[in-house]
């Protein structure tokens, strides 16, 4: 039997929002920028983090560069962790990221659907 999700379960600091079409995410393995971009798809972000659909498989805690394009925001780079990972049946895989410093909410509130 599972235990069920009660309001204090939820330990995200900030809200998490879908993304607009417009955005683009970039996910590479290490803090250089120089492995292949990962990401295939942006799930939601929010100020601390987000969730992507990457093309592989990769470790959890494993540290990554990731850059957001977007309407009205110039580029913003982050370093983050994966925090979980889930696979997806056609192969990719579905993560969650923490990032090492919080985007700014107004960054946030361009990025994301009205």
């Amino acid at each position: 039997m599972t235990k069920p999700v009660t309001p204090s379960a939820n330990r995200r600091n900030s809200r998490r929002v879908a993304p607009r079409k417009t955005v683009k995410t970039e996910c590479r393995k290490g803090t250089l920028g120089l492995s292949a971009n990962l990401a295939d798809a942006c799930r939601d972000l929010s100020e601390g983090g987000l969730c992507l659909i990457l093309k592989a498989p990769v470790d959890p805690n494993l540290e990554v560069e990731v850059l957001i394009n977007g309407h009205g925001v110039r580029a913003i780079k982050r370093y983050g962790r994966i925090c979980w990972t889930r696979p997806l049946d056609d192969g990719r895989v579905l993560v969650g990221l923490h990032f090492q410093g919080p985007v700014a909410f107004a960054d946030v509130q361009n990025l994301t659907r009205p």
